[in-house]
């Protein structure tokens, strides 16, 4: 089973015991961070009513677990209760397409953090990697684009 780490499985470097851990770009969501929180959230952009200056889609990482490893992530996510666990599409850095669980707010959670709100200030959370875990980028360089760039485009 894969999934997709988009925030503190990345910066608790939770992905480093894992296997087959990439790069992958998730395309149709905003990822949220407000800044009294220590995590950010994703928002599925056909969710948000509100207009945009940009277009949805961010790196993340995706990475392989055992189903003994799911449920732990499901319990430190509060699978159920704050996040919902779903299955979505990835676009990994040569183009190719993969499947994997997200961890996606509630609709309580949406409203009671008022998230929907933070959608306009951009994405957040990928400034605050690259400023505050250099190394994460550098082993993972992805981590601080802002938009999907597959190898075979770079190298045209």
């Amino acid at each position: 089973m894969l999934v997709f780490g988009y925030g503190t499985f990345i910066t608790k470097k939770i992905y480093k015991d894992k296997n087959n851990v990439q790069p992958a770009y998730l395309p149709r969501y905003f990822r949220v961070y407000r800044p009294r929180d220590w995590f950010p959230y994703v928002i599925k952009s056909s969710d948000c009513n509100d207009s945009v200056d940009f277009k949805p889609g961010f790196w993340g990482l995706v990475f392989q677990v055992n189903k003994s490893e799911l449920t732990e992530l499901d319990l430190y996510e509060g699978e159920g209760s704050l996040y919902k666990r779903i299955s979505e599409q990835f676009l990994l850095p040569d183009g190719s397409k993969i499947d994997a669980f997200l961890y996606y707010p509630m609709k309580n959670t949406i409203r009671r953090y008022n998230l929907m709100d933070y959608i306009r200030l951009g994405d957040l959370w990928r400034k605050k990697i690259i400023e505050e875990h250099p190394d994460i980028v550098k082993e993972f360089p992805q981590l601080a684009l802002k938009k999907f760039h597959s190898k075979t485009e770079r190298n045209k």
